[in-house]
């Protein structure tokens, strides 16, 4: 699969927000990667967050990353963000979304062996959608839900087997919305629309952070019913 896309979105912050410290933590196969760890009151349920493409200027400190970050911060949630190897200080060199869902595996493991997470969703922004819905195929044992804001409509999105929120912004000029839409639905999964935004999400940010939160909160509260 190939990825063309990706760029910071919006605008970045360089900075981690407050309560965010650096970790260290390796991928399945053994790169180092750092990450920005953010543990709240409880971390029973914690959140991976990917960001763009890395090799379009996409990393951790993506806007669209850092702002679903911040607000699901403001309800309690823990998250960790990390740089996909070969971005930032992360080592090892990109492999076009070949070895990067082993990145995600490794997140994932670091917060349920670190943090003691027991329930562990997993975000992404395009091309960290993409590696979010290439995981979440692979090894649906290993997480619980899953955000997808902008994702390519591939086939590992249609088999999402976890529940799922797509965002899909209304004037994309990456991923058509359609066909987003369709993948969406074959996955059964929950569908929206950001109106006015585009796949930058120059516009349209703050509201990808809210609704992917509220989901979140959402799910976490259904889940605590089980």
């Amino acid at each position: 699969q190939v990825f063309v896309i990706l760029h910071l979105g919006a605008m970045a912050s360089l900075t981690p927000d407050h309560g965010e410290q650096l970790v260290k933590f390796a991928a399945e196969d053994g790169p180092l990667l750092e990450g920005l760890l953010h543990v709240t009151g409880t971390s029973e349920v914690a959140v991976v967050c990917l960001h763009p493409h890395p090799l379009m200027g996409g990393d951790m400190y993506s806007a669209v990353v850092g702002g679903v970050v911040k607000a699901l911060g403001k309800l309690g949630i823990t998250t960790l963000r990390f740089n996909f190897r070969g971005a930032g200080a992360s080592q090892g060199t990109h492999t076009k979304g070949d070895k990067e869902p082993l990145d995600v595996a490794g997140a994932v493991a670091f917060l349920k062996e670190q943090v003691k997470a027991k329930r562990v969703l997993v975000m992404g922004y395009s091309f960290g959608a993409a590696m979010a819905a290439s995981y979440a195929r692979q090894r649906p044992g290993d997480l619980d839900a899953v955000v997808a804001v902008a994702p390519p409509p591939t086939e590992d999105l249609t088999r999402v087997t976890k529940p799922m929120l797509v965002l899909a912004a209304e004037h994309d000029e990456v991923m058509p919305v359609d066909k987003v839409e369709e993948a969406a639905h074959k996955a059964s999964a929950e569908f929206r629309i950001v109106p006015g935004a585009d796949h930058m999400f120059y516009f349209g940010c703050h509201e990808v952070a809210t609704a992917a939160s509220e989901w979140v909160a959402g799910w976490v509260t259904s889940a605590a019913k089980l």
